[in-house]
C-alpha cells in the first residue's frame, strides 16, 4: 500500500474547488476515508483508492502520494506544474477533430483558443443575468407602487420583493460564480438540477440552438466532462447515415483519432463498419454481457485520451 500526502490530496481537491462530499461522490471513494487521508489518520491506501481520486481531481498518481506541493498561487500560475496532461473524454476528443476538419484549422488552434472563447461565453452569460435581474427589480419596483390594502400591504410588499433571493444572485454575478454555485439551496426549486439548469449551461444550450449545430446538455465546474453533441449531420455523412456508427461517433465510443487510416481511405462503409464495432466494444466495457444486438463486436471498454 502506498501513502497519500495529506497536503497534496487537500491542495489538489481545493484547486478543483470540490467539497469533501463532491470529490466522494466523482471519485466513488467513501466521505470518511477521504476526510481521514486528508487529516493523516490514515497513512497507508490501496491502488484503488489512488487511482479513483487521481482520476477525480485529473492529476498524477504521483501527485497525490509524492512530495508536498507549493499550493500558493503564483506557483498554480506560473510553476512548472502549471504545464497541463489534459484527460479528454473521447466524444469531446471527437468534437474537436470534427470542429477542426470543418472549419479546416488544426485541433490546437481551437484550443489555444478556448480560454478566450470561455471568457465570452462566460461574460455573456453574466451581463444576461445581470439584465434580468435588473429587469425584475424593475418589475418588482413598480409592483411596490401598486395601491394596496394597508393592512396587509407589508406582507404582499415582502413576498413580491423576494429581497434574499434577488441578493443571493446579486452576490453570485459580483463574484463571477458563473454557475450560481454560492446561492443557497433554499432559493432554488425543489426539482432544481444544478448541472442542467445552471445558468451557464443554460446560456450555452441556446448558443447550440441559435447554431442549429449543437446540443449542450449539462456542466458544471464541479464536474469535469461537459455532456453536448454536435455537427450530428456531418458524422452521418462520414458514416453514410448509419445511425449506429453516428452514435458511436457522437458518444465517443469510436473514437476517431484511433481510426486506422486505411478505414478512412476506404470511405464511408468501411468508417461504418469500423464505428459500429468500436461502439459494441465501449457498450460492452460498461454494460457487460448485456445483449446489444448482432451489429456490434466483443471489445475494450471506453476510454479517455490524453492530449
Amino acid at each position: 500500500m502506498k501513502t497519500i500526502n495529506p497536503h497534496n490530496l487537500k491542495a489538489h481537491r481545493n484547486r478543483r474547488g470540490l467539497t469533501l462530499d463532491q470529490l466522494a461522490e466523482i471519485s466513488k471513494v467513501n466521505r470518511a476515508t477521504i476526510n481521514k487521508i486528508e487529516r493523516g489518520v490514515l497513512t497507508k491506501s490501496r491502488s484503488v483508492t489512488i487511482v479513483r481520486l487521481a482520476g477525480a481531481l485529473e492529476v498524477k498518481e504521483e501527485e497525490l502520494t509524492g512530495p508536498e506541493i507549493d499550493d500558493s498561487f503564483e506557483a498554480r500560475l506560473f510553476g512548472p506544474k502549471s504545464q497541463y496532461n489534459l484527460r479528454m473524454p473521447n466524444h469531446v476528443r471527437n468534437a474537436l477533430h470534427l470542429v477542426a476538419d470543418r472549419y479546416h484549422v488544426k485541433p490546437n488552434a481551437i484550443l489555444q483558443l478556448a480560454p478566450f472563447l470561455f471568457l465570452c461565453a462566460a461574460e455573456a452569460s453574466l451581463a444576461e443575468r445581470r439584465l434580468k435581474l435588473e429587469q425584475a427589480n424593475m418589475k418588482l419596483r413598480e409592483l411596490l407602487d401598486l395601491d394596496v390594502p394597508t393592512h396587509i400591504a407589508d406582507v404582499i410588499s415582502h413576498y413580491w420583493r423576494g429581497d434574499e433571493a434577488l441578493d443571493a444572485e446579486q452576490n453570485s454575478i459580483a463574484r463571477n460564480d458563473i454557475c450560481a454555485l454560492t446561492i443557497p439551496e433554499e432559493h432554488f426549486p425543489a426539482d432544481y438540477d444544478c448541472d442542467s439548469e445552471n445558468p451557464l449551461t443554460q446560456h450555452f444550450i441556446a448558443m447550440g440552438k441559435q447554431s442549429g449545430l449543437a446540443n449542450f446538455e449539462s456542466w458544471t465546474p464541479l464536474y469535469i466532462r461537459p455532456e453536448y453533441e454536435l455537427l450530428e449531420g456531418d458524422i452521418e455523412r462520414m458514416t453514410g447515415g448509419d445511425w449506429q456508427a453516428t452514435s458511436a461517433i457522437m458518444s465517443g465510443d469510436a473514437a476517431l483519432h484511433t481510426m486506422p487510416a486505411a478505414v478512412r481511405i476506404e470511405g464511408q462503409a468501411a468508417i461504418a463498419a469500423w464505428a459500429r464495432a468500436e461502439g459494441g466494444r465501449g457498450q460492452r466495457g460498461r454494460f457487460g454481457d448485456f445483449d446489444f444486438g448482432n451489429s456490434f463486436n466483443e471489445g475494450d471498454e471506453e476510454g479517455e485520451s490524453h492530449v
